[in-house]
């Protein structure tokens, strides 16, 4: 299965150089770092999904842990 990206842990120093460059950028940036994979979900599961989706708005993606 493939990989995917999930939100960085940045220690404070890196965080403090991140913030630097979206003040000089004006610009958000947000630092992400390999570790997820996407889940496999049942037909129910994937449908209770979809439904959530349609009533907010959005797109969910379901990782492992």
């Amino acid at each position: 299965m493939a990989e995917f990206l999930k939100i960085a842990q940045l220690e404070q120093e890196g965080v403090q150089q991140l913030k630097s460059l979206e003040t000089t950028f004006g610009v958000h940036l947000m630092a992400y770092e390999a570790g997820l994979s996407i889940a496999e979900l049942s037909k129910d599961q994937m449908e209770a999904i979809k439904t959530l989706e349609e009533k907010l708005g959005v797109v969910i993606l379901a990782f492992d842990n």
